[in-house]
């Protein structure tokens, strides 16, 4: 089965987030911020990232720059959740090469679920 990271500071919605993920067969691995999720994507190769934006040390547009500078990284789906869901951060998001922008305050678990098999499916094709 597919492996998703999920990057985000609050150890709530991070813990809640991928506990749903492997209820549905998933694999995942979490990190708090964008260095550790970099350490991470050395271990393991996710096939997907979940990223929050306001994140300490490294947040997320940071983190996804670098991730897209990546050979591997490039192709790598992404899907940003944050609070943050004005125009701006949206564009940047999709500028840097985020996939999807989820606003946190606008999204239920069972849309989290569908925009993370999509993802998955069409990486698969």
């Amino acid at each position: 089965m597919a492996t998703v990271m999920v990057v985000d500071d609050t150890q709530l919605i991070r813990e809640t987030v991928a506990k749903l993920l492997r209820r549905e067969g998933y694999e995942t691995v979490c990190a708090c911020n964008g260095i550790e999720a970099m350490a991470e994507f050395e271990k393991v190769r996710p096939d997907l990232v979940l990223l929050d934006i306001m994140m300490p040390d490294m947040d997320g547009m940071e983190f996804l720059q670098h991730l897209r500078g990546h050979p591997w990284g490039r192709i790598l789906p992404v899907i940003m959740m944050s609070a943050l869901g004005d125009d701006v951060n949206q564009s940047l998001a999709k500028e840097l090469g985020a996939n999807e922008f989820l606003v946190k305050t606008r999204f239920n678990a069972c849309q989290v679920l569908d925009r993370v098999k999509h993802w998955i499916n069409q990486r698969s094709n």
